[in-house]
């Protein structure tokens, strides 16, 4: 027996302008879609087993009796969208385009919305392992929340978009001008490697909004599973990223804008921070993406804090004292990586990475005039790692005694430098820099299960630089609020500021 008909299985809801059949109540009418192509039946007429059809579609391929239920008929760019993208095999396919469009249809004035489109029936999907969930909650001014959510599921998604309260025309505005942002965040964090892609959504309209909170739980089947957590509002950002390598976190804190020096040393700050994670992650070997991941949050962050507005502050900082802060708001940060044990004769032997930073400031006084400033900032770095013997060789280690050839570093370093600034009636009478750096490594040599070699080289640097007559040789005009902002001119309060950042190696160069 063969049957001929059109195939189609149709990703929109029944009822759209794309329909080719029309149903009416208690007409059972047969779609397209419902129809086989080819059914092939061969063999004995008698045998039961045989018999059973098998469906074939016109390209001579198993075809797929699966049916799609959506939770609305009526067609919306939004459904059209869904319904093409949500058997994608990435997530990242799947979520394209769609939290822009949830925004936009959202801040046209249709109000709230929600859709879901389910697949039923069939064979199984070969992307039932994709699972994710995106949500941004935005909270406005005068209280009304706004939340968004996208789901992918074994075999559909489903999407909402909710406000508790009605919005103005400004409040729509601004939220309208979060879509690409949305999606920015979004198309980061389904990539693989991952990566967070938050400038937009940290810069909202702080007049209208007054947070913005982004959650995601993403498998994408061989790209790990990730969890990431966002919190903007006018004074916090923070950030916390799970993963199954490990772990990042970072908490930047704006809420003093006195801290915010010049562009050029922010910029500086933001650089040298960097290089020195760098260096943590070379020295402890540190996953690379973990690594990324917080430098992507860490220069967002502060570039938003820079935008903050610094007039009318009770406390204005004059150039000189901005030389000796790093111009950064206070801010924790740290990467873990989850600890391993790749040894399984010597199981004690942990692989592991963990690097904290932070910056804290703390103000006494209320006056420009007489005041005093202390700035810490700290860094540590605990590692431990196998390495073999010679560069390039492959490391193998099992049970097996003779595979037991290899180095184990372990790593225990810190940092600090804290800088003391003091005003007395309108003169700078303090300004002194404080700072260390400590590096151990415990080095293990093992041969043929034999400990050849185990010794610690620690090293210990530190100083004390007193620069009140280095920063008093650069001119000062005005009051503090009409500074003219040297610190990216000249050349003293320039010096000054690269001895005040952060480093795991202090050099004798640079204080001469």
């Amino acid at each position: 027996m063969t049957v001929i008909a059109p195939v189609s299985v149709s990703l929109l809801p029944d009822q759209t302008a794309l329909a080719s059949t029309v149903r009416t109540d208690g007409q059972a009418a047969q779609t397209p879609s419902s129809a086989p192509s080819v059914v092939v039946n061969l063999g004995a007429a008698n045998s039961q087993s045989e018999t059973s059809a098998r469906v074939y579609s016109a390209q001579g391929l198993l075809a797929d009796t699966a049916q799609l239920q959506w939770r609305s008929t009526v067609q919306d760019p939004v459904s059209v969208m869904m319904g093409k993208q949500f058997q994608a095999n990435t997530l990242s396919a799947r979520f394209s385009g769609l939290g822009a469009a949830l925004l936009e249809k959202f801040s046209s004035g249709n109000g709230n919305y929600s859709q879901s489109v389910q697949r039923t029936g069939g064979s199984p999907s070969l992307t039932a392992s994709l699972h994710g969930d995106v949500s941004l909650r935005i909270k406005t001014r005068s209280g009304t929340l706004v939340t968004l959510s996208i789901t992918s599921m074994t075999s559909g998604m489903d999407i909402k978009v909710h406000s508790d309260a009605s919005l103005t025309d400004e409040e729509r505005g601004a939220i309208a001008g979060l879509a690409d942002s949305f999606q920015s965040a979004i198309d980061g964090l389904t990539q693989e490697p991952p990566r967070l892609d938050l400038a937009g959504l940290a810069g909202f309209d702080t007049r209208q909004l007054s947070s913005v909170d982004l959650d995601a739980s993403l498998n994408n089947q061989s790209v790990v599973p990730t969890s990431a957590s966002v919190h903007l509002d006018k004074q916090v950002s923070s950030v916390n990223v799970s993963m199954t390598q490990g772990k990042m976190q970072l908490s930047v804190n704006a809420g003093n804008p006195a801290l915010q020096g010049t562009a050029g040393q922010r910029a500086a700050a933001v650089a040298n921070l960097m290089a020195q994670l760098d260096a943590a992650a070379k020295r402890g070997q540190g996953n690379a993406t973990l690594v990324s991941l917080f430098k992507d949050a860490f220069t967002t962050f502060n570039s938003k804090a820079s935008a903050l507005d610094t007039a009318g502050l009770n406390l204005p900082l004059n150039d000189r004292e901005h030389a000796m802060l790093t111009g950064l708001a206070d801010y924790t940060g740290s990467i873990t990586d989850t600890p391993t044990h790749p040894n399984p004769l010597r199981p004690g032997e942990v692989d592991k990475f963990e690097w904290n930073v932070s910056q804290s400031t703390v103000f006494k006084g209320k006056t420009a005039d007489d005041h005093s400033i202390t700035q810490t900032q700290k860094m540590t770095l605990v590692a431990a790692f196998h390495r073999p013997l010679k560069p390039g060789q492959e490391l193998r280690l099992t049970t097996d005694p003779d595979s037991q050839n290899y180095y184990y570093d372990v790593i225990n370093d810190s940092a600090q430098s804290r800088a003391d600034v003091a005003m007395q009636d309108g003169q700078l009478t303090s300004a002194t820099l404080n700072q260390s750096a400590n590096q151990n490594l415990h080095e293990i040599k093992v041969e043929k299960n034999q400990i050849t070699k185990d010794q610690t080289v620690p090293t210990h640097q530190s100083r004390v630089l007193d620069l009140l007559n280095l920063l008093n040789q650069s001119p000062l005009d005005g009051t503090p609020d009409q500074n003219k902002h040297l610190g990216d001119t000249d050349p003293n309060l320039r010096k000054v500021h690269n001895l005040v950042l952060l480093t795991s190696v202090l050099s004798d160069a640079d204080a001469a």
